[in-house]
């Protein structure tokens, strides 16, 4: 047996649907400089053991006949389990016709469920199906919760513990807790460790409610396999123990790395399994009775280009799960499908708005890798897993290399599918979102946060409202599913700005802006400019004096603006009924149980962003760019006159033209690179001599922008 330089671990629990990539990202880095490495998704291993009739019939048989509308339908769930998890991971399709057609027991979810299944009368048998089979699965969970573990939930696991525990020794206390839920942990992770035989094992921590199961992990690798090294990183680590100070982890862990692990694991590998002196990086360690950090940071910055491909070889993608968890269309991209995660580039490149973790460096620190980089990744990545839908998981992808991405996408015939998140800025132009479009992109998350221009000043967001109404139109015209993340409680606002905030954001959703949003109340962290200079905001931190094992958001007072804590129910309550397009003419009022101020927005605010579409083509750096699958034939032609038939988003169109139209639009067509990169237009006009004015104004132009031809 070849024994692993070093096996990484995903701790459950994460979404069902696809797999958290940090471990793919780590394994494609550390393979290409020959460390030996695999990695084990124990999330998605540890739910499948769970969706078992063996699994759920222990769980079960300890229901209470006094739970009568439960205990009279229990063993139903142990029946339908299988056939219900094989339907979700694409295995079983055929079972949705006995599912739509009531196979599955009413639990205690029907009244959801009835509520939430008209939404999808209109979808297919198949949406309707994945629904209904979502609600069984959650009812499963349910019983386990309440009967075997009460710290299961379906992404996450133990979360309140590890999130508001102010002391390690209550994490230690929940270790004691042992469940059959637990002992799948260890068996799961005992099999892999004993097919490997790594020297090092590294969890990927990425979200608090993955602490609890990866101590569990921990704790059973230093009674069982005492000689394993184990070291733990991830976003949790990042952004909540930046300040270590509890020396009892360290009887659980090895090493604890910071920021990105590609370097930070590489050196500590080389040192341990090769024994070479390499420094430390960004590394806690336990040493005579001290904790030692060693940052090296000198050592660490890796470019985008030099992190290599993800590997997701190794992975079970027979198993994931693809639910409905939401009803909303763009929301649904996140539960729905197995969808590759990947990186344009490292960090913002805006990183300035002032609630965010710009001192942070997976935040701070920008570096973008190449249009061509990209797409060889995605060609590997495809080859790895015959899968062609990808979520570009970037802070806010720039669109420079949106840009350069699409066109190379477009070249290379790649035919993928993709959405990612970014900024709403005005570099999006319609046609930019045309070219996204055509180069596979579905569907675009971004931050509107607070509706309002103060706010949005203050909080250094770089964007107007008008000018998101302005690009969030020209997405969705294009046909890009457009998600608004909305925030509220910044400091400083008042009741009436959150009330306005409101009616901004019906009216983008009366207008066809966006599509769906999500409403999130402002917390204070230490790592942002708020929390590090509260005073600049107009509020006040609290500090808490017995420090958290872990630290991250932080209390604070806010003299000036509304009391939230009232809106909150309001604000959802109004944003799902307009994301189906329900109550849009209803009165703000109507959606609160208490007074709220009257909005000041005019009715026609949105409207007169969106009613003037700005002229890009008067930028300098403006390109003209031409679909490769552009299709113009000439079919008659006179002394004067040219009739041609082009292909189009409406059919073949036919249409007479003069002669010297005709010609310059051949003229442009022959340019090198129109097909390619586009060429910028004022080199076009130098090169032709001949100004681009008068086709932008002719009949047919319209006719070629349906046909492919984009200005961006």
């Amino acid at each position: 047996m070849n024994q692993h330089d070093l096996l990484i671990v995903t701790a459950p629990f994460c979404q069902p649907n696809t797999p958290y990539p940090a471990s793919a990202f780590l394994k494609g880095y550390l393979q290409e400089k020959g460390i030996i490495t695999e990695h084990l998704d124990l999330s998605i291993e540890v739910l499948d053991a769970i969706l078992t009739p063996s699994f759920i019939q222990t769980v079960v048989d300890k229901v209470p006949a006094d739970d009568f509308e439960l205990y009279l339908i229990k063993n139903q769930y142990v029946e339908l389990v299988t056939s219900v998890k094989q339907f979700l991971q694409g295995k079983y399709e055929g079972f949705a016709y006995q599912i739509n057609k009531g196979v599955l027991p009413i639990g205690q979810r029907n009244d959801q469920l009835q509520e939430n299944i008209q939404i999808y009368t209109e979808d297919t048998i198949i949406d309707q199906a994945r629904y209904r089979a979502t609600v069984f699965i959650e009812e499963i969970i349910d019983i386990i919760a309440k009967y075997e573990d009460s710290n299961f939930g379906f992404s996450r696991y133990a979360e309140r513990i590890s999130s508001f525990s102010a002391s390690f020794q209550q994490i230690e206390e929940a270790l004691e807790v042992r469940t059959s839920i637990t002992n799948l942990f260890e068996a799961i992770l005992d099999k892999r460790i004993a097919q490997l035989n790594p020297k090092v094992v590294a969890f990927s921590i990425p979200f608090p409610g993955n602490l609890i199961s990866t101590l569990h992990c921990c704790k059973y690798i230093k009674k069982h396999y005492p000689n394993i090294v184990i070291a733990i990183g991830g976003g949790f680590v990042n952004t909540e123990l930046r300040e270590l100070k509890e020396n009892s982890l360290f009887q659980y862990v090895d090493y604890v790395t910071l920021d990105d692990g590609e370097k930070p694991l590489e050196h500590l590998i080389q040192n341990i399994v090769y024994k070479k002196q390499l420094p430390l990086i960004r590394t806690f360690q336990h040493l005579q009775d001290k904790i030692i950090y060693t940052d090296n940071s000198a050592d660490f910055p890796l470019s985008h280009e030099q992190i290599g491909t993800p590997d997701y070889t190794g992975l079970p993608w027979d198993q994931y799960m693809c639910m409905v968890e939401m009803t909303n269309p763009m929301h649904r991209l996140w539960t729905e499908g197995k969808w590759v995660k990947m990186m344009i580039a490292h960090g913002c490149y805006w990183h300035k708005c002032s609630f965010c973790d710009t001192s942070l460096d997976y935040i701070r620190r920008y570096s973008q890798a190449s249009a061509n980089t990209i797409c060889d990744r995605i060609e590997k990545i495809i080859e790895q897993t015959n899968i062609r839908s990808f979520h570009f998981i970037d802070e806010a992808a720039p669109p420079k290399v949106l840009m350069e991405l699409s066109l190379e996408i477009i070249r290379r015939k790649l035919k993928i599918s993709w959405w990612t998140n970014l900024r709403f800025e005005k570099t999006f132009t319609p046609s930019l979102s045309k070219l996204m479009v055509k180069a596979g992109c579905i569907g675009v998350s971004g931050g509107l946060e607070v509706a309002s221009d103060r706010l949005l000043e203050k909080m250094n967001k770089g964007v107007s409202i008008a000018q998101v109404a302005q690009v969030t139109k020209g997405m969705n015209e294009a046909g890009i599913l457009v998600h608004a993340y909305l925030m509220y409680g910044f400091p400083t606002q008042t009741a009436q700005e959150t009330i306005d905030s409101l009616e901004v954001v019906r009216q983008l959703f009366e207008h066809g802006c966006i599509n769906s949003g999500f409403w999130h109340r402002f917390a204070m962290t230490v790592h942002s400019p708020v929390g590090i200079s509260p005073e600049q905001f107009d509020v006040e931190r609290i500090d808490i004096s017995d420090k958290r094992f872990a630290e991250n958001d932080c209390e604070h007072i806010d003299h000036k603006g509304a009391d939230h804590t009232i809106f909150g129910e309001g604000l959802k309550k109004s944003l799902y009924n307009y994301m189906h397009l329900v109550g849009l003419d209803f009165e703000l009022q109507d959606w609160f149980d208490h007074k709220v101020p009257k909005t000041m927005i005019p009715s026609n605010y949105i409207e007169k962003f969106i009613s003037h579409t700005p002229i890009y083509e008067d930028n300098p750096r403006a390109k003209l760019w031409i679909d490769p699958d552009f299709g113009m034939v000439n079919i008659s032609e006179k002394k004067k006159k040219v009739k041609v038939a082009i292909k189009s988003n409406y059919g073949i169109q036919q249409i007479g033209i003069d002669q010297k139209t005709y010609q310059f639009i051949q003229s442009i067509i022959s340019l090198p690179t129109i097909n390619d990169r586009g060429v910028l237009i004022k080199d076009i006009e130098n090169t032709l001599s001949q100004s681009l004015e008068p086709l932008l104004i002719h009949k047919i132009w319209p006719i070629l922008r349906s046909s492919g031809w984009e200005i961006f």
